[in-house]
């Protein structure tokens, strides 16, 4: 099964042997004599805008039947669970019980209780299985019940007799926060909330930061973050600022990359239609050429000049390792990226397998200016590169010198700054830091710090 579906989110197995998997692109079945995973079919859901979902989590089929439980993601803040059958392959009768930022789970115990965490809070209501509805008002179980947002997760369990088993905590959000060159907390930006990417503007008043497909707009020195009316992960600034880039799905293995001011309103305006990609990586400073890559953990980096000559996406870096960050140097006329060996190694992806520097459009060989470390920004005054790595058995803040104004690329020997502590969720090729063009500010999002306890407490009774 495993080759048919990847990035598994959850499953479930129902009272006949049927197993049922959620992914980020949909639900699959596979019968209890093995075989091929078969998609569900959910058209003409609810479960699907647009004819596309963007993603399923954590299925729970109910005792004695083939009624399941399954988050539909709408937003990190508020997605969908829905109550449907599995019937002929289909998706069928789906019901909306509730909206919440994690999944919930269900226990026979009490007539049937529906249980979710919601503001930190573990809290019961009873569901009527036979009307396929909520009923009465949610009951306090538990408080600081601890969850992962950003895999739509809550940390507790409950068995059928109704024992509820959890991990005491929080929400595990970020806070963007800023540091200077001696690691001194000096201020923050925005709310906890979950961040894959982070972005600082051209002008470094505002960053941009996103999550799946999402983005929001936060200032330095200001609670709260505005949400972009589209955006994802992927949404860059132009050059100038002016407008976001991001890029859009179009069909199942393709995007179109499309811009729109920065100010809101506005034409989006399709900027390439890149046949074979599957990422916006970056845009060059002059705004003439996208950097591309087929997706997550390619072994390539591609551009595309924006002369409406130029129709197929080129390699430019192209390995047998697996290729993170890429993205230009100030000055256009180089990339830098990370390369790991497939496979992963010591760290994998997470901690890096190097920092590369290779000229840009060629011809000439590709310059290692550090033997590992992830996450590489080049400072916008070109004279340093800023990247995440250990020191002391810590996460550090590393910065390399460089100087790239002739036709070489020179580095000078590494050196760690001040120790950081990582986001709640960390994916090693989508980049969280930022730096400012001087170097005397950083912006990393950092994990919310939870109880120092890895105690999982057990609670029953609690039925009245």
């Amino acid at each position: 099964m495993t080759s048919d579906v990847a990035a598994l989110v959850g499953g479930s197995w129902s009272s006949n042997g049927t197993l049922l998997v959620a992914t980020t692109s949909g639900l699959y079945a596979v019968s209890a004599a093995g075989g091929v995973a078969k998609r569900i079919d959910a058209t003409g859901t609810p479960f699907e805008r647009g004819g596309v979902a963007w993603g399923y989590y954590w299925p729970e089929f109910l005792p004695g039947s083939e009624d399941f439980l399954v988050l539909v993601d709408q937003g990190i803040e508020q997605s969908d669970i829905y109550l449907a059958t599995l019937r002929d392959g289909r998706a069928a009768d789906p019901v909306l019980l509730m909206k919440n930022a994690t999944a919930a789970r269900y226990t026979p115990a009490g007539g049937g209780r529906l249980l979710f965490v919601r503001n930190d809070n573990l809290y019961a209501q009873t569901l009527n299985r036979t009307a396929r509805r909520l009923e009465g008002e949610p009951e306090l179980v538990q408080q600081r019940v601890a969850s992962s947002p950003s895999f739509h997760l809550a940390h507790f369990s409950v068995s059928r007799s109704g024992v509820v088993a959890w991990r005491p905590g929080t929400a595990g959000l970020s806070q963007v926060t800023i540091f200077d060159r001696q690691g001194r907390e000096i201020g923050t930006a925005g709310s906890p909330t979950v961040v894959q990417t982070l972005r600082l503007a051209p002008d470094e008043t505002r960053l941009l930061i996103g999550f799946n497909g999402a983005a929001w707009l936060l200032e330095p020195g200001r609670p709260g973050q505005q949400q972009l009316e589209q955006g994802s992960l992927l949404t860059l600034w132009s050059s100038d600022g002016s407008r976001f880039l991001d890029a859009v799905s179009s069909g199942a293995t393709e995007i179109r990359v499309v811009e729109r001011p920065v100010t809101g309103g506005g034409e989006v305006r399709e900027v390439a239609k890149p046949p074979g990609m599957g990422r916006l990586e970056d845009i060059s400073p002059d705004g003439n050429t996208l950097l591309l890559s087929r997706g997550a953990l390619d072994t390539a980096v591609f551009s595309l000049v924006l002369d409406g000559v130029q129709k197929e996406p080129k390699a430019v870096v192209q390995t047998r390792e697996t290729i993170s960050h890429a993205r230009f140097s100030p000055d256009g006329r180089w990339i830098v990226y990370t390369a790991s060996a497939l496979g992963g190694g010591p760290g994998g992806i997470y901690s890096g397998g190097g920092i590369y520097v290779q000229p840009y459009p060629g011809p000439g060989l590709r310059k290692q200016v550090t033997s590992r470390g992830n996450y590489p920004v080049w400072r916008k005054d070109g004279r340093e590169i800023v990247y995440l790595d250990e020191f002391q058995g810590r996460n550090y803040i590393w910065a390399v010198d460089v100087d790239a104004t002739g036709r070489e690329v020179s580095a000078k020997t590494p050196s760690p700054l001040f120790p950081a502590r990582l986001p709640a969720t960390t994916f090693g090729d989508l980049n969280f830091l930022a730096v400012s063009r001087d170097g005397s500010r950083f912006y990393i999002p950092q994990a919310v710090e939870q109880p120092a306890s890895d105690v999982i407490h057990v609670r029953m009774g609690w039925i009245e």
